[in-house]
């Protein structure tokens, strides 16, 4: 009984432990971000590929959990854009780590996306800044099946350190830096993220980012 005390406590020390080592590893990413003093690379890339590869990755959690994880697409087609393969990973890591955490068992998550051209009308909600370029975007879709996030904390989610007070789902802690480190990344990327979700009806996080139909027109980010 000492013993097996002694091991739950040890346990419970790491688990504190790692979690404390993420959370500085989050602020410091977050802080280099903001300042501009992270380096993002230029190099061409597979949007299609890198999302399918960060699916993959949850595709064991999924199966232990009892989620389904599902990419679909409108058409089978290589989305094509100049950026940083790591840092979108990144971001996109942190939203579908995001959807794990809310989504509850036989629950699912599914991801969409589709090619949006300059001429296609968006309905931006109006904290999201709008986009000024005539330039082919890929849309993202993140639904996910959990408790839903009500209106007045859609803009308030991806600022740093925001924790839902009274959230009905609670038990799930968190840092309240991987939303806003993804908004960072994606905008550095010259793209945008929001969210629709409403209490008792899941949350789905759309994300747009520049594409191009060819690898030599690939859009180059500044």
């Amino acid at each position: 009984e000492p013993e097996q005390t002694r091991n739950e406590f040890l346990n419970i020390i790491k688990t504190e432990g790692l979690r404390l080592g993420n959370l500085v590893n989050d602020y410091l990413d977050l802080s280099k971000i903001e300042s501009g003093l992270m380096n993002f690379k230029k190099e061409p890339l597979d949007l299609t590929e890198l999302i399918g590869h960060c699916v993959s990755l949850f595709e064991g959690q999924g199966k232990i959990m009892g989620i389904q994880l599902r990419q679909e697409l409108d058409h089978p087609e290589r989305f094509m854009t100049m950026g940083d393969r790591g840092k979108l990973i990144q971001a996109f890591v942190n939203l579908l780590g995001n959807a794990f955490k809310f989504t509850p068992r036989g629950g699912t998550i599914t991801i969409r996306q589709q090619r949006l051209s300059p001429e296609d009308s968006l309905n931006l909600p109006e904290y999201v800044e709008p986009i000024t370029t005539q330039q082919e975007m890929m849309m993202v879709r993140l639904t996910d099946t959990g408790p839903g996030i009500a209106g007045e904390h859609h803009k308030k989610i991806f600022e740093k350190f925001y924790q839902i007070q009274n959230d009905p789902a609670k038990t799930f802690s968190g840092s309240g830096l991987g939303l806003s480190i993804s908004k960072n990344i994606i905008e550095r990327h010259q793209g945008r993220i929001w969210v629709e979700s409403e209490i008792g009806s899941g949350a789905t996080f759309i994300m747009l980012l520049p594409v191009s139909n060819k690898m030599s027109q690939v859009p180059n980010q500044t």
